[in-house]
């Protein structure tokens, strides 16, 4: 197996930048807060515990990061006075879990929403999961030109630009959207107290999604492979990314996926 870029021990492991680590922190901070006022405010218009729940489901998605961590090949830079805790071996600072509750709970809400709407076309549907995986894409692809927040080691498989693995947009963008159709299919039932039941599955289906969709990356990065099989397994992930949420659209929405003119039903 491959072994992260230098021993990982201490506080974190290579180089760490404080200050980069610092402003992106923040940055992660404010999207959250944005998230959760967005939540507070419907879940006041709509009389339900629902979606301020869904924006704190992010939070304890950062348990499931081992998924990314240990199989996918990805270690922090965290310096010693960052480290909140640490799961097998693996040391989670403020920057990731800033950026699960920011990420997880602004996406669980807004997808929320947009299958609340029924009516909409299917068209849209995919049209917001593009948006999503472009703007995961950008940010992504940004934070990867700055050294000392994270790095990504092991044969890595579709990284284009900087060090970001491309493989890993829709594992991570379909867990949460598992998440919020299931929300939205049971919300009858999902009322009062039982709406906070949406923050503990959030890590059980954000690992759920991505075991079932990211297995052929796995298989590369944790592999010697030749740089066309591995650009392949790359691609199945993808494939298998699209194709697990076409089975949420079919299956826990009732839309057909393939269908773009096509609209849901009310739960």
């Amino acid at each position: 197996l491959p072994v992260p870029p230098a021993q990982y021990g201490g506080g974190g492991a290579v180089a760490s930048d404080p200050t980069a680590s610092t402003i992106a922190t923040g940055i992660y901070v404010a999207i959250f807060l944005v998230a959760l006022l967005w939540g507070i405010r419907e879940s006041v218009k709509t009389r339900s515990a629902l979606p301020v729940c869904l924006t704190l489901s992010g939070i304890p998605c950062v348990l499931a990061e081992l998924n990314l961590d240990v199989m996918g090949a990805v270690v922090y830079a965290n310096s010693p006075d960052s480290v909140v805790f640490t799961l097998m071996g693996r040391h989670m600072g403020w920057f990731i879990i800033s950026a699960w509750a920011a990420y997880g709970g602004l996406f669980a809400l807004a997808s929320y929403k947009v299958f609340s709407r029924h009516e909409l076309p299917n068209k849209t549907i995919w049209l917001g999961l593009l948006i999503v995986c472009i703007g995961q894409t950008v940010f992504e692809e940004t934070l990867g030109h700055f050294n000392g927040i994270y790095y990504y080691y092991g044969n890595q498989p579709l990284t284009p630009f900087t060090q970001f693995a491309w493989w890993i947009i829709l594992p991570t963008s379909g867990g949460v959207c598992l998440l919020s159709a299931l929300a939205y299919r049971f919300n009858a039932s999902l009322r009062g107290w039982k709406a906070a039941g949406v923050i503990l599955v959030a890590p059980f289906t954000f690992c759920g999604f991505m075991g079932l969709t990211s297995l052929p990356a796995w298989i590369a990065v944790n592999s010697t492979l030749p740089w066309l099989v591995n650009q392949l397994l790359g691609l199945m992930t993808v494939a298998a990314g699209l194709a697990a949420f076409a089975l949420i659209m079919k299956l826990i929405l009732q839309r057909d996926p393939l269908r773009l003119d096509g609209i849901g039903q009310a739960f």
